[in-house]
């Protein structure tokens, strides 16, 4: 015979009982939906502009619905006069991976990494020779770094950017900063100071300038330590060998 306790226990056992079994539930019909268009992001559709609209959400991503206002999942060509307009992939409404633009011509134009309805990573502009003319990196939808901008022959325009009456001169290689340089004082001394990076845009050496008035003396060349300090210099004319080292370095 049952007690009033050993009632209440199974009582407040099945409750938590059915609670759990929702939860299950919930969270097997978010995977297979899930799992529903990871499927259907591998399928190759072309549509048209008519075919789907674009709004917005309460995070500001876009969101692509079908004439029936469901989310679309797949590896959508967008044509326009039987060209490919645009390409993208988008899982339960929301863009995912390269979102690419193309010229009338059918050059690609642009091309935005996303993640989750998100800008994340680079996002690129291309020339008709296919050169990229400007870049920009986005990390969750937000943007990180410089834009850059590039010669007709692919390679990054410098940067400046002055910071308390100090104008710096940002370099770029293959879309990393590679070079700084800007004029400031060392124990009182001015000089142009460089700073070169690694690929990974870690400091790897620094370097100075000492420029004189007197037009008869040479130029002498400083290398500085992590803290932008004197510890060594180099006289060009006296040791060649020494600085073309250091050049070649640089070139790695």
């Amino acid at each position: 015979m049952q007690t009033k306790t050993s009632r209440i226990t199974l009582s407040y056992a099945i409750n938590n009982l059915g609670v759990l079994l929702l939860f299950l539930v919930l969270v097997g019909c978010h995977k297979v939906e899930k799992t529903i268009n990871e499927v259907k992001a591998l399928q190759q559709l072309e549509i048209t502009y008519d075919d789907y609209d674009v709004e917005f959400d309460q995070y500001n991503r876009s969101v692509y619905v079908d004439k029936n206002r469901d989310f679309m999942s797949g590896h959508y060509f967008v044509m326009y006069n039987n060209k490919v307009s645009e390409e993208f992939i988008v899982k339960g409404g929301l863009l995912d991976k390269l979102h690419k633009t193309f010229s009338p011509q059918g050059h690609l134009s642009k091309e935005v990494s996303y993640k989750n309805g998100y800008r994340d990573g680079t996002e690129k502009s291309y020339n008709k020779e296919g050169l990229v003319v400007s870049s920009a990196e986005y990390s969750k939808g937000k943007k990180i770094g410089d834009d850059l901008e590039y010669t007709e022959d692919g390679k990054a325009l410098p940067k400046t950017k002055t910071i308390n009456g100090i104008t710096y001169t940002y370099s770029y290689h293959n879309g990393k900063l590679k070079m700084t340089t800007y004029l400031d004082k060392i124990d009182g001394i001015p000089y142009e100071i460089m700073l070169f990076y690694d690929h990974v845009e870690t400091l790897q050496s620094a370097f100075a300038v000492r420029e004189y008035d007197d037009p008869n003396k040479d130029s002498k060349f400083y290398i500085l330590t992590d803290q932008l300090k004197i510890s060594d210099s180099i006289d060009p004319k006296k040791e060649p060998e020494k600085m073309m080292k250091i050049y070649q370095q640089l070139q790695q």
